[in-house]
């Protein structure tokens, strides 16, 4: 399943369909949700047209969207147990049978993968709220907390009880985002996939995210979002791909 939003629907459609998929009973897409970007004073944002600025409001719309699109009741019904979650620009992120067997033996609702963080990094990390374990974003933790002193962060992977997600009722927060749209600067509230963690209890799994010679085979951490980082990973994605004899 391939969560899209209003602009991507369309043209991911079509490139399923030219790869045959689109008559695929095992591939799905289902949109996320959308709303309109507002200025800085609170007004409607319109862009140079004078156009009305929508926007998807997160990657935290998948339990909901995917819920409403009916693919995960039917899952359920037919049997379907686990779901895993990625980002689809991390090529790191893939199905691991020992994980799911981790998850399964520890009777697991909902596992996170976290990995060592290198410097620059900022991706939310596991800390305990009220002695309850959760993912919290670094501009979420309290004033003058170090967030260097929590040694990893997850990379947005969840391997997640398929009926648990479908019967998850939460009220999730929506947080304020400063965007430049052309030559103006609106903001947008979007609500982020880690949150699920308070909603469902989860436990965190420790992965690699060494690209190196051999070792790329175990990473599960292989972001690529410009053309540059494609082209720096490839060494990387062939070894994964060897790894899963795909190659």
């Amino acid at each position: 399943w391939l969560m899209t939003s209003e602009p991507t629907d369309g043209p991911i459609t079509e490139a399923l369909a030219a790869r045959g998929l689109a008559s695929d009973p095992d591939v799905a897409t289902f949109e996320q949700f959308v709303s309109l970007r507002l200025t800085p004073d609170g007004d409607l944002f319109t862009d140079a047209d004078g156009q009305h600025s929508l926007y998807a409001t997160g990657h935290g719309d998948l339990p909901d969207a995917l819920r409403k699109s009916g693919l995960l009741a039917d899952f359920v019904a037919r049997g379907g147990r686990y779901v895993w979650i990625s980002n689809i620009d991390n090529l790191g992120a893939r199905v691991d049978a020992a994980i799911l067997g981790q998850h399964i033996l520890d009777d697991r609702a909902l596992t996170v993968d976290v990995v060592d963080k290198a410097p620059g990094d900022k991706g939310g990390g596991p800390v305990l709220w009220n002695g309850d374990p959760i993912i919290a974003e670094h501009f979420r933790l309290p004033k003058g907390f170090d967030a260097d002193e929590v040694p990893v962060f997850n990379t947005n992977t969840f391997l997640v009880d398929a009926k648990r997600l479908l019967e998850l009722d939460m009220e999730w927060t929506y947080v304020e985002v400063e965007k430049q749209v052309g030559e103006g600067k609106a903001v947008q509230f979007e609500r982020l996939l880690g949150e699920i963690t308070v909603g469902i209890r989860p436990s965190f799994q420790h992965v690699s995210r060494d690209t190196s010679g051999a070792d790329a085979a175990h990473s599960r951490f292989l972001p690529v979002k410009t053309h540059e980082d494609l082209e720096a990973a490839k060494p990387a994605i062939a070894t994964i791909a060897e790894s899963l004899g795909l190659a």
